[in-house]
Protein backbone atom coordinates (compact mmCIF):
# COMPACT_ATOMS: atom_id res chain seq x y z
CA UNK A 1 0.00 0.00 0.00
CA UNK A 2 3.03 2.25 1.21
CA UNK A 3 4.68 1.61 -2.17
CA UNK A 4 1.50 2.30 -4.84
CA UNK A 5 0.97 5.40 -2.92
CA UNK A 6 4.35 6.35 -3.00
CA UNK A 7 4.04 6.98 -6.71
CA UNK A 8 1.42 10.15 -6.22
CA UNK A 9 4.61 11.83 -4.68
CA UNK A 10 5.06 15.86 -4.15
CA UNK A 11 6.67 15.73 -7.57
CA UNK A 12 4.51 14.33 -9.20
CA UNK A 13 1.38 15.91 -7.99
CA UNK A 14 3.10 18.91 -8.50
CA UNK A 15 4.13 18.05 -12.32
CA UNK A 16 0.11 17.16 -12.75
CA UNK A 17 -1.17 19.86 -11.64
CA UNK A 18 1.17 22.15 -14.05
CA UNK A 19 0.61 19.96 -16.85
CA UNK A 20 -3.24 20.40 -16.25
CA UNK A 21 -2.86 24.14 -16.20
CA UNK A 22 -1.52 24.01 -19.01
CA UNK A 23 -2.85 21.76 -21.39
CA UNK A 24 -6.17 21.28 -19.60
CA UNK A 25 -7.88 18.38 -21.35
CA UNK A 26 -5.51 18.55 -24.25
CA UNK A 27 -3.55 15.50 -22.54
CA UNK A 28 -5.92 12.96 -21.81
CA UNK A 29 -5.43 10.85 -24.67
CA UNK A 30 -1.41 10.78 -23.99
CA UNK A 31 -2.41 9.86 -20.31
CA UNK A 32 -4.85 6.80 -21.62
CA UNK A 33 -1.60 5.52 -23.62
CA UNK A 34 1.07 6.01 -20.98
CA UNK A 35 -1.02 4.90 -17.87
CA UNK A 36 -1.87 1.45 -19.69
CA UNK A 37 1.93 0.83 -19.91
CA UNK A 38 2.75 2.55 -16.89
CA UNK A 39 0.42 -0.69 -15.61
CA UNK A 40 2.32 -3.02 -17.49
CA UNK A 41 5.52 -2.20 -16.06
CA UNK A 42 4.41 -1.87 -12.67
CA UNK A 43 2.82 -5.63 -12.92
CA UNK A 44 6.14 -7.04 -14.86
CA UNK A 45 8.36 -6.24 -11.88
CA UNK A 46 5.68 -7.06 -9.49
CA UNK A 47 5.79 -10.17 -10.80
CA UNK A 48 9.55 -10.68 -11.68
CA UNK A 49 9.91 -9.27 -7.96
CA UNK A 50 7.47 -11.95 -7.13
CA UNK A 51 9.03 -15.16 -8.64
CA UNK A 52 12.57 -14.42 -7.60
CA UNK A 53 12.65 -12.54 -4.28
CA UNK A 54 15.03 -9.99 -5.65
CA UNK A 55 14.96 -6.77 -6.50
CA UNK A 56 16.22 -5.13 -10.23
CA UNK A 57 19.72 -4.92 -9.23
CA UNK A 58 20.40 -8.45 -7.60
CA UNK A 59 18.64 -9.90 -11.04
CA UNK A 60 21.07 -7.73 -13.28
CA UNK A 61 24.11 -9.17 -11.09
CA UNK A 62 22.85 -12.67 -11.48
CA UNK A 63 22.19 -12.81 -15.17
CA UNK A 64 24.05 -10.03 -16.91
CA UNK A 65 28.03 -8.67 -16.65
CA UNK A 66 28.94 -6.57 -14.46
CA UNK A 67 29.39 -3.48 -17.23
CA UNK A 68 25.43 -3.95 -17.55
CA UNK A 69 24.83 -3.69 -13.90
CA UNK A 70 27.07 -0.69 -12.94
CA UNK A 71 25.41 1.68 -15.40
CA UNK A 72 21.93 0.60 -14.57
CA UNK A 73 22.72 0.82 -10.83
CA UNK A 74 24.24 3.88 -11.05
CA UNK A 75 21.54 5.60 -13.41
CA UNK A 76 19.09 4.30 -10.46
CA UNK A 77 20.48 6.40 -8.15
CA UNK A 78 20.74 9.43 -9.97
CA UNK A 79 17.16 9.12 -10.82
CA UNK A 80 16.34 8.11 -6.90
CA UNK A 81 18.62 11.42 -5.50
CA UNK A 82 16.89 13.68 -8.12
CA UNK A 83 13.12 12.16 -7.75
CA UNK A 84 14.19 12.81 -3.82
CA UNK A 85 15.34 16.30 -4.28
CA UNK A 86 12.21 17.22 -6.25
CA UNK A 87 10.09 15.61 -3.34
CA UNK A 88 11.04 17.75 -0.75
CA UNK A 89 11.25 20.84 -2.51
CA UNK A 90 7.95 20.17 -3.27
CA UNK A 91 7.38 19.30 0.02
CA UNK A 92 8.98 22.88 1.13
CA UNK A 93 6.55 24.46 -1.75
CA UNK A 94 3.87 23.56 -0.57
CA UNK A 95 4.29 24.10 3.20
CA UNK A 96 5.45 27.69 2.28
CA UNK A 97 1.92 28.28 1.10
CA UNK A 98 0.20 27.00 3.85
CA UNK A 99 2.72 29.20 6.40
CA UNK A 100 4.59 31.71 4.59
CA UNK A 101 8.62 31.76 5.49
CA UNK A 102 11.82 30.99 3.21
CA UNK A 103 11.27 27.99 1.01
CA UNK A 104 15.10 26.99 1.69
CA UNK A 105 14.19 26.38 5.31
CA UNK A 106 11.15 24.41 4.93
CA UNK A 107 13.31 22.01 2.03
CA UNK A 108 16.51 21.69 5.19
CA UNK A 109 14.19 20.90 7.57
CA UNK A 110 11.80 18.12 5.94
CA UNK A 111 15.43 16.64 4.60
CA UNK A 112 16.88 16.15 8.31
CA UNK A 113 13.48 15.45 9.54
CA UNK A 114 13.38 12.30 6.71
CA UNK A 115 16.70 11.52 7.02
CA UNK A 116 16.74 11.44 10.98
CA UNK A 117 13.43 9.40 11.15
CA UNK A 118 15.13 6.51 8.84
CA UNK A 119 17.90 6.20 10.50
CA UNK A 120 16.72 6.34 14.36
CA UNK A 121 13.04 5.06 14.23
CA UNK A 122 12.90 1.44 13.35
CA UNK A 123 11.09 0.48 10.09
CA UNK A 124 7.89 -1.85 11.63
CA UNK A 125 7.17 1.65 13.70
CA UNK A 126 7.97 4.15 10.45
CA UNK A 127 5.65 1.82 8.77
CA UNK A 128 2.40 2.45 11.03
CA UNK A 129 2.63 6.04 10.36
CA UNK A 130 3.46 6.01 6.93
CA UNK A 131 0.19 3.86 6.33
CA UNK A 132 -1.52 5.61 8.20
CA UNK A 133 -0.69 8.70 6.65
CA UNK A 134 -1.45 7.68 3.11
CA UNK A 135 -4.72 7.26 4.05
Amino acid sequence: MITRASDDDPSGIATYSQVGAQFGYGMLLDHAISYSLMGAIEEISARVGRVTGRGIAANLRKYYPRWVLYPVVALIVVCNIFNLGADIGAMGAAAQMLVPAYTGGYILAFGILSLLLQLFVPYSTYMKYLEWLTM
